[in-house]
């Protein structure tokens, strides 16, 4: 309509010049975009737990031997099939307040603003989870159902944050929030 043409006859002129129907020519776009955004770079995760007890730290350097790995590694495969990078997660236990920081950092292309926009699109619905520019702490979640994700980039290498109120977001939040959906109250009641 923009064009002031019968989408018909310009579909016939793709064909007739790239050989090639309309919609083909926008799919062939459209693989070819999702493939400039395929992650195969290693993947470093950061965990801070702040639940009480002694401080330890573990990294675990292969997903055969981390559960939190091997899931990252199932979901990787799950939305790309031929993933197979690297994952070392490094989670740090400490004794201070509470929530949970992740941070992941990996080699990246995509322009800062084109992640932040697919992330927003990805999350619009979730009620509870927020995307900005920059990192996020755990202050920024204290005592709410919130998750809040930080995308910063640097060069080539793209650092997502995640904070959570592990009291709040965690077992008692969801409880909280499932119970609204199943007697149709809004999902924000009781937060």
């Amino acid at each position: 309509k923009k064009l002031g043409v019968c989408r018909f006859y310009l579909s016939r002129i793709f064909t007739q010049v790239l050989h090639i129907g309309f919609y083909e020519y926008i799919n062939t776009l459209r693989v070819d975009y999702a493939k400039n955004l395929l992650l195969n770079s290693h993947i470093y995760v950061d965990v801070l737990d702040t639940t009480y007890g002694p401080t330890t730290v573990t990294l675990d350097t292969t997903a055969a031997s981390s559960p939190a790995a091997l899931r990252i590694a199932e979901t990787m495969r799950e939305l790309q099939s031929g993933f197979a990078a690297d994952i070392d997660v490094l989670t740090v236990r400490t004794p201070v307040q509470h929530g949970i920081l992740a941070s992941i950092h990996l080699r990246c292309t995509v322009d800062e603003h084109e992640l932040l926009r697919l992330y927003r699109e990805f999350f619009d619905d979730h009620r509870f989870t927020f995307v900005s520019a920059g990192t996020v702490s755990t202050d920024a979640v204290m005592r709410t159902n919130k998750c809040m994700i930080g995308l910063h980039r640097q060069d080539d290498q793209l650092l997502i944050t995640a904070a959570i109120d592990e009291r709040l977001k965690g077992c008692a939040g969801t409880a909280v929030h499932a119970m609204n959906l199943l007697f149709g109250l809004h999902e924000r009641t009781g937060f």
